[in-house]
């Protein structure tokens, strides 16, 4: 009895050691799955720091980029501020032109006032010659579209006209 009794603890024993032994198997399965879950994570890691590392070297340049284009602005501010200069003086010299010019302009206009009166009292009667054919013109071309008009409201009238007969043919 005492042995039948080690023997079925010995099976028993044993069959819980089977159960131990695939339940290690499965975790080693699943260990070396996360290892190689975590390889591709390395890689992925490699992948992004090499990315990065490119990042940096585009930023580094790109700074460079900056600095140099600072280096340009501060010469271009210095160029602009001379030029500033430079119209300022070209301004005071305009202003002096500008004065001489309006002494000229109102000699001028003194002028053209005459001018525009003479103009005036010798172009009116051709004004008028003017508006008397523009007058003339308009009334033909009234005539002409009332003529128009009066044969496009014959043509309507016969093609209602036909329209009619047809529809009437049609019917019977």
């Amino acid at each position: 009895m005492n042995l039948q009794l080690g023997q079925e603890e010995f099976d028993n024993k044993l069959v819980n050691l089977q159960l131990g032994q695939e339940e290690f198997d499965n975790k080693l399965v699943n260990l070396q799955l996360g290892q190689e879950e975590f390889d591709n994570k390395l890689v992925n890691l490699r992948m992004g720091q090499e990315e990065f590392d490119n990042k940096l070297v585009n930023l580094q340049k790109g700074q460079e980029e900056f600095d140099n284009k600072l280096v340009n602005l501060q010469l271009g501010q210095e160029e602009f501020d001379n030029k500033l200069v430079n119209l300022q003086i070209g301004q005071d010299k305009l202003q002096h032109g500008q004065d001489k010019l309006q002494q000229g302009q109102d000699k001028l206009q003194q002028g053209q006032t005459a001018l525009k009166d003479n103009l005036i009292n010798g172009l009116g009667p051709y004004f008028e010659e003017i508006t008397k054919h523009i007058d003339v013109k308009t009334d033909e071309l009234r005539i002409t579209l009332e003529d128009h008009e009066q044969r496009i409201n014959t043509l309507s009238v016969r093609s209602i006209m036909q329209e009619s007969r047809n529809n009437h043919l049609k019917k019977r």
